[in-house]
C-alpha cells in the first residue's frame, strides 16, 4: 500500500516526464485511482449513489471525475 500523502504528487510527476518513467507514473496513477473507486463503492454501499437512492453533494463533486477516463 503506498504511503498517505504520496498519490497527488505524482501528477506533477507526471507532467515532465516521459518513455517509460511517463508509463510507470500512468501506472502507479492508475493504482491510486483503483483504490479510490474501491473506497467509493464501499461507501455507496452498493446504492446507486453516496447518498443512497439520491444525488447527494459529493455524487455532484465527484461528478467530472470520469470525464478523463480518455486520458
Amino acid at each position: 500500500m503506498a504511503k498517505r500523502g504520496s498519490w497527488f504528487p505524482l501528477f506533477q510527476l507526471l507532467r515532465d516526464a516521459q518513455g517509460e518513467e511517463r508509463r510507470a507514473v500512468v501506472q502507479k496513477i492508475s493504482e491510486g485511482l483503483s483504490l479510490l473507486e474501491g473506497a467509493f463503492v464501499d461507501c455507496s454501499k452498493g446504492k446507486e449513489f453516496f447518498g443512497g437512492d439520491n444525488v447527494g453533494y459529493l455524487d455532484i463533486a465527484l461528478a467530472g471525475c470520469g470525464m478523463d477516463e480518455g486520458m
